[in-house]
């Protein structure tokens, strides 16, 4: 495979995470997902669950090992998005890097052809 055309491939890959971030961005942006997921789930989930660790109803060490579950997933599911948007920020910094060199790539191609 050559320069030209691993460069190609970069642009392509790193194409799919901007659209990745694209489609991320939309659903921050809707108004149900922030109303369900980042503020009932992320947020408001969250707090319940920590609240229920005080719970003297919530004392076994079966309900403790539950709720510690559930907390981390929401702190897992929060970090995923957070990581989701970090890798498509990246993306479009490699489809910048990877658009310019494929343009240096071809122009000395050219040159070497001349």
């Amino acid at each position: 495979m050559s320069n030209t055309q691993q460069v190609e491939l970069n642009i392509e890959h790193a194409r799919q995470g901007v659209k990745f971030g694209e489609a991320l961005d939309r659903l921050m942006k809707n108004r149900d997902f922030q109303k369900v997921i980042l503020d009932g789930y992320l947020r408001d989930e969250a707090v319940r669950l920590v609240h229920l660790k005080a719970d003297p109803a919530m004392y076994t060490a079966d309900d403790q090992g539950a709720l510690d579950a559930q907390i981390i997933t929401v702190g897992l599911f929060g970090a995923w998005l957070r990581r989701q948007r970090k890798e498509a920020e990246t993306a479009q910094k490699e489809l910048e890097e990877n658009q310019e060199l494929l343009e240096t790539l071809r122009e000395e191609e050219a040159e070497a052809q001349a």
